[in-house]
């Protein structure tokens, strides 16, 4: 609540003001050192610029030639579409026909004892057919389609309880590719004696027998298949390939992948020999890239970019004033990197060195000698899915474990926004981990992120600005909030009464949502912030509302773990570190006191 949110930041400012031991006592100021980064006067705009360049397949065309190829991406994504275009207006109409069912029991009959009419049946097969078609469409699109998926599907208060469903699939599984592009992937990483350096399983246990896979695969046609998950579906899925692939033997045999994502798949594996101070033996996980997927990516940006640029500059609709080419370009540069696999060794490296030392977050180990461009090789993480606690609570998923990982997940998240400046850009339960840490008494139980190629990172201007925009919205200071945003606006064409007009409108925002906080009800905020800024033309900053995504991911996440946490209590010691750290602690917030 507000009252608790007042009381728990005075607890803590007098905690400052009383000196640096209570300060410490409180945990205030701990981890408060800057990020080493900041002191090396990197240019991140222009790193990034270079990167995308050097790695986009468009870079060597002429203008015309990226229309040639944006059109014909256009039309394939558009016979992707069009079946849909059909499907959902069919399914509607057999629905209104059909009425509502009423439950069926186990008999298949409804709850009157009746079966189902054939009407219903129809709406009932056409609407797992389109669904199932959907999924399909989003994965066959690519992986800029699926990553929006992925984050769509991790809001429940935003979507409906069927799209959350069918599409939370690609969480943690998506179609992969046949092991013979993954072989030439190894040759080009290691030579032909790629087998000196890894041992491939030949098989992943994941607790199905043959039995279950083998009737999963014979009934039910293309939508069973799509309807799997895990290791079943990968081994359903390269049986086909490998069907497919008898044409050309292949010098070694099919290996089943542990997992597919949108950019890459992995493999469970061995060390042939030592390496570093792992020994020979050492089981390895092996992400290995989907192949043909950058010129998809880089067209996809393309695209969206120009669409992004065009509406800007449609009259009256002000959509210039909520960074939406901005904001595009600065996901197309967190998404590139992910296409250069030793960029996520990196990232993994600065991922391990900021929570050095924590016993309850971790990051899996990369062989910085054995990663290439297409092949990362890690330490194998022993462990659970988050999934599997977020779906559901029993026995083996208890209610005190849940909410313990939404509160590390939600600390994590604010630690690596507040105080590390480096934000793990694609959180959804996929990407997570859950075991117990061995080696500490007790053994907490422990969550380890994986998949760290996507990351945002600000440099320290952006996160000055971020911090305090941040920061007084979570301390309820909309007026001074609304003032920030408009001073850290590369553009604003609003007068000065707009701009006082939007700061009010802030303030209005903080004073009648008074019951909750910014962290818990981020979507709502935002939404208020962007049409205010579209109304007064105030341009807001793209860092603003990518990292303000990053919170609502979380929350979405710390939501279906822990739907009563208190996210504040989290929160405000972050924010307090953060401010300490820029030296913004004393700054005057004139506003404050009328608010509070």
């Amino acid at each position: 609540s507000c009252e608790g949110t007042r009381d728990l930041y005075g607890r803590l400012s007098a905690s400052i003001d009383s000196g640096p031991s209570a300060a410490s006592d409180s945990g205030v100021v701990d981890d408060a050192e800057k990020p080493a980064e900041w002191g090396e006067g990197i240019d991140l705009a222009e790193r990034r610029l270079v990167f995308g360049r050097e790695i986009s397949p468009l870079t060597s065309t002429t203008s015309a030639q990226r229309v040639g190829m944006a059109a014909r991406r256009i039309a394939t994504l558009g016979l992707l579409a069009a079946p849909l275009g059909v499907m959902v207006p069919l399914n509607v109409v057999l629905g209104k026909a059909a009425g509502k069912p009423a439950p069926r029991n186990e008999g298949g009959e409804d709850g009157t004892g009746r079966k189902p009419t054939l009407l219903q049946r129809w709406h009932r097969s056409v609407t797992r057919s389109t669904w199932d078609y959907a999924l399909w469409a989003v994965e066959t699109a690519g992986p800029t389609y699926i990553k929006l998926v992925q984050w769509a599907s991790t809001r429940n208060d935003l979507f409906s309880p069927e799209f959350v469903g069918h599409f939370a699939k690609l969480q943690d599984e998506t179609r992969g590719h046949s092991w013979r592009e993954t072989e030439r992937a190894l040759v080009r990483a290691y030579g032909r004696d790629w087998r000196d350096v890894l041992s491939f399983d030949a098989v992943i246990d994941d607790g199905l027998d043959d039995d279950d896979d083998a009737a999963g695969d014979g009934g039910g046609g293309g939508g069973s298949l799509m309807r799997k998950k895990g290791g079943a579906a990968n081994r359903s899925r390269q049986a086909r390939l490998g069907r497919r692939e008898t044409r050309v033997p292949s010098s070694s045999p099919p290996t089943v992948p542990i997992g597919s994502g949108c950019v890459a798949q992995v493999y469970k594996a061995r060390l042939r020999r030592s390496h570093g101070l792992h020994p020979a033996g050492t089981s390895v996980a092996v992400k290995v890239q989907h192949p043909n997927i950058l010129e998809k990516v880089c067209l996809d940006f393309y695209i969206v970019n120009k669409l992004a640029a065009l509406l800007e500059r449609v009259p009256y609709l002000n959509l210039d004033y909520l960074s939406v080419k901005d904001s595009v370009d600065q996901f197309r540069d967190i998404m590139l990197p992910q296409l250069d696999l030793r960029v996520e060794a990196h990232n993994l490296r600065r991922f391990r060195r900021d929570f050095q030392g924590e016993t309850q977050i971790a990051f899996p180990e990369p062989m910085m000698g054995l990663t290439s461009r297409e092949v990362l090789v890690e330490r194998f993480v022993e462990g659970e899915p988050m999934l599997n606690f977020v779906r559901r609570e029993d026995g083996e998923h208890s209610r005190e474990d849940r909410e313990e990982l939404a509160r590390i997940g939600l600390e994590t998240v604010m630690k690596m926004i507040f105080l590390h400046d480096f934000i793990h850009a694609d959180l959804h339960p996929g990407n997570m981990i859950v075991d117990r840490n061995r080696s500490v008494r007790g053994s907490p139980i422990r969550i380890t992120m994986i998949d760290c190629g996507l990351t945002v990172e600000l440099g320290e201007r952006d996160h000055m600005n971020l911090v305090k925009i941040l920061g007084s919205l979570i301390k309820r200071d909309g007026y001074a909030a609304g003032a920030l945003m408009v001073d850290a606006a590369k553009k604003c064409q609003g007068s000065e009464l707009d701009v006082e007009l939007f700061c009010r409108g802030i303030e209005k925002i903080c004073i009648d949502d008074e019951d909750n906080n910014f962290l818990e009800s981020v979507g709502d905020y935002i939404s208020d912030i962007c049409y205010l800024a579209c109304r007064h033309r105030v341009k807001l900053e793209a860092a603003f509302i990518n990292a303000a995504l990053a919170c609502e991911i979380m929350e979405g996440l710390a939501a279906s773990l822990y739907p009563s946490m208190e996210v504040q209590s989290v929160a405000l010691p972050m924010v307090l570190k953060a401010e300490m750290m820029h030296g913004l602690k004393n700054l005057p917030s004139p506003r404050l006191g009328g608010l509070w």
